[in-house]
Parts: C-alpha cells; structure tokens; sequence
C-alpha cells in the first residue's frame, strides 16, 4: 500500500502559472489533457519548459480560474454541463479558446443540418390519438444547444452568408426562449456567445434579442410561480424513471420515460 502511494506521488507534477500560482496533478489527469501530456514528456529535453524550481510553465495566456474549470469538466459525463456548472458571471468564450488550445474540445462541431434535425425533427403521427406528436428528451437537445454554441463561438460557420445566419438566429431565438427545456445559465452562456457573433457580423440582431431576452424573463418567473413541480433544467436530474414518479398523477399522461409528448396546439 505505502509503495503504491510514493509511486502515485512520484508520477504527480506541478504546473505554474503566469500568475505565480501552481496547481499539482496526476498522471491521470495529465494524460487526460494533450496539452500537459506534451509539455511533461517534452520536460527533460528542453530547459525552458520549467522554472528554477522544477514546474513545469503553462502559457502565459493560460489564467487560474479557467484551468481550474476545466480540470472540473474532466468529470462531467456530458457537454451541457460546460453550460449548465458555469456561473453566469463567468465568461465562457474564454474557456472554449482554452479547451481547444489544450486539446480537450468536446464532440465534432454541428452542421447546422444536424442542429435543425435534433431540435424539430422530432415530429412522429400517433394512430391512437389521430395526431402529431413532439417527441423531446431535454438532455438530447441541451446537448446539442452547447455543441452548437461552442461552434458559433469557434465561427465554424459562415457568418457572411445571409442564409445561414438567418437559420443561426432562428436556432438562437429557440433556446433562449424556450425555458422549460434550457435552464437559465445554459441559455445566458449561449445568449453571450451569439451576442458576441452577431455584434460583429449582424448587429442590427441584438435588439430583437435583448427583446426576447427581457419577454422570457417574464413568462418563465410566471411558469416558476405556477409550476411547482417544474424541474430546472440546469440541474443534473434524476433518472427518467425517477422524474415521472416524482411528476403529479395529473401530469403523467405527458410524460414517457422522461421524454414530454407534446400535441400540435
């Protein structure tokens, strides 16, 4: 046992900052991230790589805070949760360059095909009630909001094209107003990234979201007032199984294994 402990001890190396703070980790989680990975086996050939007392130097562009997040994301079992752990008062473009510079970027960025299809193709005819059925799994869909928020972030589309930022503000306008399904900081982390873009590509833009923006506010404080058994999105929630028990009697007509049935209004 205590051998076992010295040698975990022995592979678990410093990293500084340029801030003068240090952080200490293992060898799993170093080789968790290229960027440290790379810069520990390039150590002992290049003098540089750490200071007079053995850490190894991180870029100067790389802050604590962000890092330190980062390192928490290492745990998160989906690519929401970069979205829904952040607080609102943290920027997160910063974080988006930072994983992408470490090497750690989450899924392949969206088509905008793929964002369309897993945000409305969900449409499906039931026999029994001779009606249209909205088939929604919320971490499904948050999970493409993110992977679609972090591609507007990286400008992995063609801002310059007309249509194509017509069909990204159409998808911007459906999570920010859609509360029930996007919690508050998912959809404050992807209101300041599409605010960022179209403040340099389409600012005439920003006032019908800053409108919306204001309208939601309103109607989802009513919804929170009205529903008690709302669930927030932003929270890691329960299995399905365990959502539709905790869902009132009343209620659970709509409800399938977590997945709401919603019919054409």
């Amino acid at each position: 046992m205590v051998d076992n402990i010295g040698e975990s001890i022995t592979k678990a190396k410093t990293f500084c900052f340029a801030s003068g703070q240090t952080v200490i980790l293992d060898e799993d989680k170093i080789q968790k991230i290229p960027y440290l990975a790379a810069l520990v086996s390039s150590g002992d050939c290049f003098e540089s790589a750490r200071n007079e007392h053995g850490h190894y130097k991180l870029d100067s562009h790389i802050e604590y805070k962000h890092f330190s997040f980062i390192l928490e994301s290492l745990s998160f079992h989906s690519v929401r949760q970069l979205f829904t752990h952040l607080p609102k008062q943290n920027d997160v473009t910063p974080i988006i360059a930072l994983l992408d510079f470490l090497g750690i970027g989450p899924q392949p960025d969206p088509a905008l095909r793929e964002v369309d299809q897993i945000f409305f193709s969900t449409v499906v005819f039931s026999p029994l009630l001779e009606d249209y059925l909205h088939i929604i799994k919320p971490s499904v869909i948050q999970n493409m909001a993110v992977r679609f928020a972090i591609a507007m972030a990286k400008e992995e589309y063609d801002f310059t094209d007309c249509k194509v930022i017509d069909q990204i503000y159409w998808f911007v306008m459906f999570i920010l107003s859609a509360y029930k399904f996007f919690g508050s900081r998912l959809r404050h982390h992807v209101y300041k990234i599409a605010e960022h873009c179209f403040s340099l590509f389409e600012p005439l833009l920003l006032k019908s979201l800053k409108k919306l923006i204001q309208r939601t506010q309103k109607d989802e404080k009513k919804y929170l007032i009205t529903n008690e058994d709302g669930i927030d999105p932003d929270e890691d929630n329960l299995s399905s199984l365990e959502q539709l028990c905790d869902i009132s009697s009343e209620k659970w007509p709509r409800y399938i294994l977590g997945i709401e049935i919603r019919g054409n209004d």
